[in-house]
């Protein structure tokens, strides 16, 4: 339906409680745009295995996971009898490999020594209890060595709230799989409607020391 480099401009009108969907082929590595014009309705971007990887939003960008058949599916506002709609659909090709430059001449160790090798962060894990309906909020500490890890238990269906009250930190919020879910890499807060249960992983990052508080929500 849309070709590699290619954009398609599609509209109409949705009435209340209809979708329309438009089936995208990709490949891994591609970036895919979808882009309404209006506010009376909403998109939905399905990956190859269903999993829902953006909900209910006005637009949604980003470079493919994996190749098969994407669904963007729009839907109108609810309370609307009847929304008129226009949608940009594109999908960027494959950048062409950069040619590998030939190697130069490692220096002598005598001249320039090897610098030191930096491992990875250590990770702490910590299981987090929040009643649903109930925010809580807590301190800790993370630094360029140590990533704060918080396990959230949340049911199919609910919403995963996550705020940094203060500390210069980033967030990035993990699907129970490991996997980063959509728009939740390097962000200060992340809100979104959970479709499979499991244990939901907040890392907190940091350049240096910093103390930082933060606040977790689940509701439905």
């Amino acid at each position: 339906m849309l070709a590699n480099g290619e954009t398609k401009t599609f509209q109409g009108n949705l009435r209340s409680n209809e979708t329309i969907t438009y089936i995208v082929p990709g490949q891994q590595g591609q970036k895919l745009s979808a882009t309404l014009e209006g506010e009376g309705v909403l998109l939905t971007v399905l990956a190859p295995n269903r999993e829902p990887i953006a909900d209910r939003v006005p637009s949604w960008q980003d470079t493919l996971a994996f190749t098969g058949d994407y669904t963007v599916r729009l839907s109108p506002v609810k309370g609307l009898n009847e929304s008129g709609f226009r949608i940009n659909l594109n999908l960027q090709a494959v950048p062409a490999p950069s040619p590998t430059p030939s190697p130069e001449p490692s220096p002598s160790p005598i001249d320039t020594p090897p610098p030191e090798s930096q491992g990875e962060p250590q990770i702490e894990s910590v299981p987090l209890d929040v009643p649903v309906g109930r925010p809580i909020e807590f301190s800790d500490q993370a630094s360029s060595t140590v990533t704060k890890r918080y396990a959230v238990a949340v049911q199919p269906g609910q919403i995963l709230s996550v705020e940094v009250l203060n500390g210069s930190v980033s967030l990035n919020i993990r699907y129970p799989s490991g996997g980063i879910v959509e728009g939740g890499s390097g962000v200060g807060n992340w809100s979104g409607r959970i479709f499979d249960q499991g244990l939901y992983q907040i890392d907190v990052t940091a350049n240096e020391a910093a103390p930082f508080s933060l606040k977790v929500l689940v509701d439905n």
